[in-house]
């Protein structure tokens, strides 16, 4: 906002700290630029309205919701989190970042200003072939409808 960037963020989940970032959002007066959605039995539509996804995890062991906004085709930002490295490739499909709030500002700058970088990263995102796959999951669960 202090750069002038025009942003609007979906918090989608809940957690312990909710009460806590609704204060923050009031305080600095961000209610127009951020919606805390609560928990959602289906969070893709919030995905793939975006055009950048954030996962400012301090800590992260597989970043499901990484790899889900991936097959939306998503540029992703993720913090240096073991998620972040095992689901990102740097500036390929996505963008790591140190796990501080500057850091995560500067990247989601970087992505949203680097033109080239963004399309970049969404261009490998679309020709990612899942087919190999679909198909194994396919096979995983027709035996397991067979048990």
């Amino acid at each position: 906002k202090e750069k002038n960037v025009y942003s609007l963020w979906y918090f989608v989940g809940d957690g312990p700290e909710r009460t806590n970032i609704e204060k923050l959002i009031e305080k600095y007066n961000l209610q127009e630029e951020i919606i805390i959605t609560g928990m959602q039995k289906n969070p893709y539509p919030y995905i793939n309205a975006c055009d950048v996804y954030v996962q400012p995890s301090y800590e992260e062991s597989l970043g499901l919701t990484i790899l889900e906004a991936h097959r939306l085709c998503k540029p992703v930002i993720a913090t240096k989190t073991m998620g972040g490295f095992k689901t990102i490739e740097n500036e390929v499909n996505g963008v790591l970042c140190e796990i501080n709030a500057q850091a995560i500002a500067d990247t989601i700058g970087k992505l949203i200003t680097d033109k080239e970088l963004f399309e970049n990263i969404k261009t490998k995102l679309k020709n990612i072939d899942y087919s190999e796959e679909l198909e194994a999951y396919k096979a995983q669960w027709q035996n397991l409808l067979k048990e």
